[in-house]
């Protein structure tokens, strides 16, 4: 087992390159094929599609999500999301195929968002799906845990998980 020192996937064409500090090492695998079949194009061009595009995907999305993501952008962060997505009726979309599914409909609203010239949507939508799609490696419990007593202090970027 090498240790990973960087991560990049490239979700046009699926792949994820890992190189290791301890060798020079770049490994490419294909991301996983259940993510790259869930996940929707977001290559429209006209404000309509875009539009249309926005509302199919929040269809793909716990209702809740969209009030809470879009309410107040800004203030999306790790601990608001551990809580928001651990609450007993939002849990069932942190573990699961489900997961997969909210995780890919939420980067391509991100990126929709921007498109429209919506950075902040963009960004909380980003940090989202990013967390989201944490939860499909780690336990969301194990995420609450480290945010517990955190709530008012920022959040060291050695403590971060894998994708935020």
């Amino acid at each position: 087992i090498h240790s990973v020192s960087s991560i990049f996937y490239n979700l046009g064409t699926g792949t994820m390159v890992a190189s290791s500090s301890s060798a020079n090492i770049r490994v490419i695998k294909p991301m996983s094929t259940t993510l790259r079949s869930k996940t929707t194009r977001c290559n429209s061009h006209s404000a309509p599609q875009i539009q249309k595009l926005i509302e199919r995907q929040w269809e793909r999305m716990p209702e809740r999500a969209k009030t809470f993501l879009l309410e107040s952008p800004d203030s999306i962060d790790l601990q608001r999301l551990a809580k928001f997505w651990s609450s007993p009726l939002l849990a069932e979309y942190t573990s699961g195929e489900i997961t997969v599914g909210v995780c890919s409909a939420s980067w391509c609203l991100a990126l929709s968002y921007l498109k429209m010239g919506k950075a902040k949507e963009a960004c909380a939508l980003t940090l989202n799906g990013s967390f989201l799609c944490q939860c499909i490696e780690l336990p969301i419990e194990t995420i609450v845990e480290m945010c517990e007593g955190k709530i008012d202090a920022p959040v060291e970027d050695f403590d971060l998980p894998l994708y935020l």
